[in-house]
């Protein structure tokens, strides 16, 4: 095979034999760790994904990200997961119609050391779904919990931000939009990303 390790992804091996489930096989049926954490482009990982498969019709989706790598220390599966998961709860709070926003972008943090400035990259996926009341917004990452749709999937997303050293937040505006934030400590070098 040329030393390239070719991908299939399916509900099983290509071979058969075996059992469905959610693994990615090489072409001879080996099993392939997908959830090995690496160093992974969050901007090129998401222009891969073929987010409007998950939308109606009537809603739009935009996503707006920097030219340079966005690299993050995690799992690519955990990474696709926290994006749908977002785009998913998005959706439950546009109904048909509307425009979901993904933005992604390199900030800088002050260390909570107090040495120096930190790398970090941030998503936000704002909706305009109407306005979360404060009620449902402070119970919006809790396991288990929804409000007409809303919420399902966020503290699945939660989970895989703090067990990734990351921050998670929402902000609902008075003028409908809703806006989930989140923020990741970058890779060690902007310029250290496999894809």
């Amino acid at each position: 095979m040329d030393g390239q390790l070719k991908r299939y992804s399916g509900p099983g091996p290509p071979m058969g034999g075996r059992p469905a489930s959610r693994v990615s096989y090489d072409l001879e049926g080996e099993p392939v760790d997908d959830e090995s954490i690496r160093i992974v482009d969050l901007r090129t990982v998401l222009t891969q994904m073929r987010l409007s498969r998950l939308l109606p019709s009537g809603v739009a989706i935009c996503t707006d990200c920097p030219l340079l790598p966005c690299p993050v220390k995690m799992s690519p599966n955990r990474l696709r997961e926290l994006i749908v998961d977002l785009v998913l709860n998005a959706r439950e709070g546009v109904g048909g119609r509307g425009v979901i926003r993904i933005g992604v972008d390199r900030i800088e943090v002050r260390s909570p050391f107090g040495a120096g400035i930190d790398p970090w990259i941030r998503m936000e996926v704002s909706d305009t779904g109407g306005r979360i009341i404060p009620a449902v917004a402070a119970r919006i990452f809790e396991p288990s919990f929804s409000e007409l749709g809303r919420g399902l999937g966020l503290s699945e997303a939660h989970e895989i931000v703090k067990r990734h050293g990351g921050k998670i937040e929402l902000t609902a505006e008075a003028s409908g939009e809703n806006t989930v934030r989140i923020e990741l400590p970058a890779a060690s070098t902007w310029h250290s990303v496999a894809q």
